[in-house]
C-alpha cells in the first residue's frame, strides 16, 4: 500500500494499476452489477438456444407432416375414385371424418357416466345399454337417427356399466345385458 499525500492507494502485485481506496466500493458495486447482468445474459442465451432447438425440431416435424398430408390427400383421392367406380351414387360428404384415439362424443367427459346412473335411478327398472343410450340422446336433444352417434354412446354406456358391475350396478342376462342399480 502506498501513500499519495493523505490518500491510501491499493495496487496489485504487478503494479499495472493503482486504485484509490475511496473507489474500491464503487468497483465492487460495478463488478456485482456486471455479474448480475452477465448472469441475465447467460440465462437469456440459454432460453434463446432452447427456443431455436424447438423451432428446428418443429421445422423437421413440419416437413414430415407436409409429406404425410400429401400422401393422405393422394390416398383419399384414390379411395374416392374407387368408391365412385363401385357405386356412382356414393356421397363423400356422407362420411364424417374421424380422428383415431380422440374422445368422440358431443358432450364433456363423464356426462355419459352420470346420465347412466341418473336414468337407472329414475326409471327404477332394468334397462339395456341401447335403451340407456337412446335416453341420453333424447336428454341432450341430439339426432336419434344418427346411428353412428347412438352406437358410440351405447358402447360408452356398456363400458361404464361393465366397469361398475357388482359395485354400483348389476347386470342380468347374457345378451343383451339388463342393467339396474344395486340397492344401497
Amino acid at each position: 500500500m502506498r501513500h499519495y499525500g493523505a490518500k491510501e492507494v491499493i495496487s496489485d502485485s504487478t503494479n499495472l494499476f493503482e486504485i484509490p481506496r475511496q473507489f474500491l466500493m464503487g468497483i465492487s458495486n460495478l463488478q456485482a452489477s456486471l455479474e448480475k447482468k452477465y448472469a441475465a445474459w447467460n440465462g437469456e442465451l440459454l432460453d434463446v438456444q432452447k427456443q431455436i432447438q424447438e423451432i428446428e425440431r418443429s421445422h423437421v416435424e413440419l416437413s414430415t407432416l407436409r409429406a404425410r398430408a400429401a400422401r393422405l390427400e393422394h390416398l383419399v383421392a384414390n379411395a374416392t375414385g374407387i368408391f365412385f367406380e363401385v357405386n356412382p351414387e356414393w356421397n363423400a360428404e356422407g362420411v364424417k371424418p374421424v380422428r383415431a384415439g380422440t374422445y368422440g362424443l358431443p358432450f364433456e367427459i363423464g356426462t355419459v357416466s352420470k346420465d347412466c346412473m341418473t336414468i337407472l335411478r329414475e326409471e327404477d327398472k332394468p334397462m339395456t345399454s341401447r335403451q340407456i343410450a337412446k335416453m341420453i340422446v333424447a336428454r341432450h336433444g341430439l339426432d336419434s337417427s344418427d346411428w353412428e352417434l347412438v352406437q358410440r354412446i351405447c358402447s360408452t354406456v356398456d363400458g361404464n356399466m361393465r366397469k361398475r358391475r357388482d359395485k354400483h350396478v348389476k347386470g342380468e342376462g347374457e345378451w343383451p345385458i339388463y342393467w339396474s342399480i344395486l340397492p344401497a
